[in-house]
């Protein structure tokens, strides 16, 4: 019994870092509510914004990103264990009577999509960081 929960301990750790040896493809900011969208997407090879308005027409924008710009935003990342992040819990849930609207961030993997969900613009502490740049390039537009 001894030995069974060691190993337990053991698998688990590796699990989770082994998390951080997947390789990841985008990084996704979304948030939206009744008639307003907003879409922030970043790879190793563009940056794309997409906004969507009631009565309005069609934001999009795509740029080629910059090798600066993508290791800034798996810098933000390096610190996060992947598989916590859909277990992070929301400062608030202000979104579920449509008192914020509802925001996702989305981390695609080669293996899986990792995704945390907040009200507005204030995800967990831990992936304030990753929001941050990502707000912040779609600034440099």
């Amino acid at each position: 019994m001894k030995y069974g929960f060691i190993l337990l301990i053991i698998f688990l750790s590796c699990n989770s870092t082994s998390a951080q040896n997947k390789e990841i493809l985008s990084i996704e900011f979304q948030t939206l509510s009744r008639g307003y969208f907003e879409k922030i997407m970043i790879n190793a090879d563009s940056l794309i914004f997409e906004k969507k308005q009631r009565g309005e027409t069609e934001i999009t924008s795509s740029l080629k990103s910059s090798r600066r710009q993508w290791k800034s935003v798996i810098s933000d990342l390096s610190s996060i264990v992947l598989d916590s992040v859909p277990i992070l819990q929301s400062p608030t849930n202000k979104r579920t009577y449509d008192g914020a609207r509802h925001s996702e961030l989305i981390i695609n993997t080669d293996q899986k999509s990792f995704r945390h969900q907040f009200d507005d613009e204030a995800p967990h502490a831990k992936l304030l960081p990753l929001l941050n740049c990502l707000i912040r390039l779609k600034n440099e537009f």
